[in-house]
């Protein structure tokens, strides 16, 4: 530090103080025009480096499928439950209704970016989608500013850190994952973070930096992605762990105020994040909570998740210069380009190995990180994410490559420690050398630019990688404007074939026109209750079959009109409209379910070029509980108390029904039976009144492997389970029958087949009829 010297005098003192604090009212003054400077530029190069979207900001996105709308979504309900609603933006009704406690869907788990959402609502004005690019715009420009904040302060060289700005936020990790996960685009909060915590280790004022690291990370957690958050929170800790090797660094970390200042962190990181932290903790702790948490979480997805050692040296897919290179090498992306592109550039490459070899004893800290960093983006092939991947809290991030994100922080520091050695060299040996360092920034940049360039060259490509938001059909606002409580169904309600997430993500942004319940939609991690209740409308599951075999029909263990069942399911679920997006099916695929759409409802209510609608109601005030309905729990294509077997009986091979226990339940079939003479389906029928439906319930059945002893059981009017009836099995396929009384209408009773003895049971073609 350099030492000023101060007279005794007062007047002296005085005068240099004024001096001092008139100094560094300049010297901010100057560094505010620099970040001004910085700003534009990166704002500039954001603009041209994402062209297609510049171009048309209030329609078109950058990246394809499912997300992009899912995130619209997610702007739009975070601003309408906050500043219209007023209610909690953790849970919504509108999604996968009514599923859940209450009805709906937890969106805990949803990547909402809450705060930046608050920030962006307002522009919606303009439109939803230019909210989203306003988000999109401010990552990189923001992504660059603060990452130059971080390398001024460790390099104190200006040129140096606008390089390492530019090399983090137009790097091709960040373009590959900004294009589709709004959340990755908005980094900028990741390297503030880090240069507080620097400033908590090295710094006196430990308090003020810890306060401030706080405020980041909440902004990393709650703006960006809560497991960029994780991240963040690792790439600290390996920080730390470095500071403890030399002896002056466990002179900084080893010590009261430094441990102190991390305890003032923490809590004012909780109380900061209370809003969120309360119902994040109370959500993960409930039943099903954890689970959730680590939907895909397997070492078989994050195998196709992780990097290729390849693919840190081959052009981004996204690089419209090297598209052809990149594609050459196509199988480095494991499928996935989004979360496997982590080129570092050749450019960044030499300056690192420059800023190795000269500044090695700053180095260490930073290569030991992209070391880590690195191996643990290869995923499970690289071994290291093994040991990662048992930690508790950390092991959330289910994408390896992600961990690309401080693969290229740590990279663009060494490259900058790289550009300082050589801008130095320039310095010493020229007194008037702003302009060749200047020059030498310029060709490094344009270098590194075009080798990690984001910019498509041509409108196919574009079209490739952005998404031309049309307008959400009107029939969406104006069934918005129809009074009372109702659902809409909306087809393809599960994934669909050729883009997997993109129709559940297109109605899950439908539905910020229709603000009324869906009985699907796109979230972040969904639970198996909701998939499963998706699976339990026929519909739903024969409408998924067509476009995966062309096939729409399905097996199921019991015997009876999937339509009734539809029906059922549809009325129970207060289902007003059902809607078909049209380009989800091939011609004859359309043909197919669009006229199975109208035998059963009926001629549309409204069609256009995305989409048809039917209503329900007529159809309802006609068919409904006229016949059995039964559910099986064996929600088609996942089994939970029904298992298919393949049997070998006279001579042909069959799939038989084996009852199986899940959660102490075997082989449940829930049968709903038919009201008693009379036209009216109201529930307000039933009110205080009950009937009984003498039934016949008739199967097939064989004992497999063994002898089998059946018993079907029932829940009595205390609650408990009691036996109906029971059956020996044979070795051959014999028909079965017995006698019940039901309750009719909407109230449904379950059945329970339960196999016992040394094999297991085959059964088919339960069938539920009246009898006298």
């Amino acid at each position: 530090m350099e030492e000023i010297q101060v007279s005794s005098g007062k007047k002296s003192v005085g005068g240099q103080t004024k001096q001092h604090a008139k100094n560094t009212i300049n010297a901010l003054k100057e560094n505010w025009k620099i970040l001004a400077l910085v700003t534009f530029i990166y704002f500039v190069i954001a603009l041209i480096n994402s062209w297609p979207v510049t171009a048309n900001i209030t329609n078109t996105v950058a990246g394809t499928g499912g997300d992009p709308y899912q995130t619209l979504f997610n702007i739009w309900w975070v601003g309408h439950s906050v500043y219209i609603t007023h209610q909690s933006i953790w849970h919504t009704t509108l999604l996968f209704w009514p599923v859940g406690a209450p009805q709906g869907a937890s969106l805990v788990y949803q990547t909402m970016m809450p705060i930046a959402s608050l920030f962006a609502f307002p522009f919606s004005a303009i439109s939803l989608v230019f909210s989203y690019n306003l988000l999109f715009f401010m990552g990189f420009v923001l992504s660059g500013l603060t990452m130059y904040i971080l390398a001024k302060y460790i390099t104190k060289n200006t040129l140096a850190a606008f390089l390492a700005g530019l090399i983090f936020t137009f790097s091709a990790f960040h373009i590959a994952q900004a294009y589709g996960h709004l959340d990755y685009a908005n980094l900028e909060w990741v390297p503030l973070a880090i240069y507080f915590f620097i400033r908590v280790i090295k710094e006196e004022h430990k308090y003020a930096n810890a306060i401030a690291l706080s405020v980041s990370m909440i902004l990393v957690m709650f703006w960006s992605g809560v497991d960029i958050g994780v991240m963040t929170l690792f790439a600290m800790i390996l920080i730390f762990v470095v500071y403890l090797v030399p002896k002056d660094g466990r002179a900084l970390v080893l010590k009261k105020k430094f441990f102190m200042s991390v305890f003032l962190f923490i809590i004012v990181t909780l109380i900061l994040g209370s809003w969120a932290f309360i119902p994040i903790v109370k959500t993960l702790s409930s039943q099903g909570g954890s689970s959730t948490l680590n939907t895909l979480n397997s070492i078989q997805n994050n195998e196709i998740w992780s990097d290729s050692p390849l693919s840190f040296f081959v052009p981004g897919y996204d690089n419209g210069i090297f598209h052809g290179v990149s594609l050459s090498y196509a199988s480095i992306y494991n499928g996935d380009v989004g979360e496997t592109t982590s080129y570092i550039t050749y450019t960044v490459l030499a300056l690192s190995i420059i800023g190795i070899w000269k500044d090695r004893r700053r180095s260490y800290l930073w290569l030991f990180i992209t070391i880590v960093a690195g191996w643990l983006a290869l995923g499970p092939n690289g071994g290291l994410y093994y040991i990662y991947k048992s930690i508790p809290v950390f092991n959330i991030v289910r994408e390896p490559g992600r961990f690309d994100l401080f693969v290229t922080l740590s990279m663009a520091i060494l490259a900058s420690f790289g550009f300082k050695y050589i801008d130095e060299r320039i310095k010493s040996s020229n007194k008037n050398s702003l302009s060749k360092r200047l020059g030498v920034v310029l060709v490094i940049g344009v270098l590194f630019l075009i080798e990690s360039n984001g910019m498509p060259l041509s409108g196919s490509f574009a079209k490739q990688i952005t998404t031309t938001v049309q307008p959400i059909p009107q029939f969406y606002a104006a069934a918005r404007n129809i009074s009372g409580n109702f659902s809409v169904l909306q087809l393809p309600a599960l994934t669909n074939a050729s883009a997997p997430e993109l129709y559940p993500g297109l109605d899950t942004y439908y539905v910020t026109a229709l603000d009324k319940p869906t009985l699907g939609g796109y979230l972040t991690r969904e639970n198996t209750t909701q998939l499963l209740s998706l699976y339990s409308i026929p519909l739903v599951a024969q409408a998924t079959e067509l476009e995966y075999s062309n096939n729409a029909t399905y097996p199921e263990v019991v015997t009876q009109n999937l339509t009734n069942q539809t029906l059922l399911s549809l009325y129970s679920d207060d289902v007003a409209f059902v809607t078909l997006q049209k380009s989800a099916y091939q011609n004859t695929q359309l043909n197919e379910l669009g006229g199975y759409l109208i035998d059963t409802f009926g001629n549309t209510i409204y069609i256009d070029n995305t989409i048809a609608a039917w209503e329900t109601a007529p159809t309802f005030n006609k068919t409904i509980f006229k016949s059995y309905v039964a559910f099986p729990d064996d929600y088609y294509p996942v089994s939970t108390t029904w298992i298919p077997v393949t049997v070998f009986i006279n001579g042909s091979y069959g799939t038989l029904w084996s009852p199986i226990e899940e959660d102490g339940i075997s082989g449940l079939v829930t049968v709903f039976s038919p009201y008693p003479n009379t036209t009216n389906v109201s529930r307000e029928f039933y009110s205080g009144n009950i009937y009984r439906v003498n039934t016949s319930v008739s199967f097939r059945g064989i004992a497999i492997n063994g002898t089998v002893h059946l018993s079907v059981d029932t829940l009595n009017t205390q609650g408990s389970i009691s036996q109906l009836t029971s059956f020996n099995l044979t070795n051959n396929l014999q028909d079965y029958i017995f006698n019940l009384s039901l309750i009719s209408g909407p109230t449904g009773a379950p059945l329970f087949f339960v196999g016992q003895g040394s094999g297991y049971a085959g059964i088919e073609n339960i069938t539920f009829s009246r009898y006298k």
